[in-house]
This record gives structure tokens, C-alpha cells and sequence, in this order.
């Protein structure tokens, strides 16, 4: 749950940077600040839904896990968290925004 983690991130670990997406037709992936980074909080803060895959192969525009507008996701744990890609929804006319937050737990 995105409370759990943005304690955790807050308390014990260390914020190493952030960085914001217009995510459109084609996949992007994140630019992880250090390879450090162990946790991310990711968030779709516009209106537009998306789809993800974290382990390296571009998503297409519906196919891949959701991340619908104005929600978040948590991704802890993975060995590099530069394998996450994000393409917006297949029939959307806007960009989707993702921002994400790095840390170091």
C-alpha cells in the first residue's frame, strides 16, 4: 500500500530523485538517478490511463499491467528499476504523466 511505502521511504530510507513522463504512443522507461535505488513510488497524476512491464520489453497500448489515471503503484525490491516501461492507452488523444520518486530502504 502506497502508505506503508512512503513511510518506510520516509523514515528509513534515503530520497535519491524524481522525474516526470509524458508518456505517449511509443514506450519510455524511467532514468533511475543511481542503481542504489531499490524503491520506487510512481503515480499517474494525469488523466490519461497507461500500461506498464517491468521486466524490460516495451508494453503496448493494451497490453502490459494498468496503471490507471490518477493512481500509484510501488515497485520495491527489483534489481534494476530502469526495466520499467510505460506506454499510454491504446485510443487516448493526451499524454498520460507519470512521476516518480527514487529511494535508497
Amino acid at each position: 500500500n502506497i502508505g506503508r511505502a512512503l513511510a518506510v521511504a520516509l523514515s528509513a530510507g534515503v530520497a535519491l530523485g524524481f522525474q516526470s513522463l509524458s508518456v505517449g504512443t511509443s514506450a519510455v522507461g524511467l532514468t533511475v538517478p543511481t542503481t542504489s535505488a531499490n524503491l520506487a513510488i510512481i503515480a499517474n497524476v494525469g488523466t490519461t490511463d497507461a500500461w506498464w512491464r517491468d521486466d524490460g520489453t516495451d508494453p503496448i497500448a493494451d497490453t502490459g499491467m494498468p496503471l490507471w489515471a490518477r493512481s500509484e503503484r510501488i515497485f520495491e525490491g527489483l534489481q534494476n528499476l530502469s526495466t520499467i516501461k510505460f506506454i499510454r492507452q491504446a485510443g487516448a488523444t493526451a499524454n498520460a504523466i507519470i512521476c516518480a520518486s527514487f529511494y535508497e530502504v
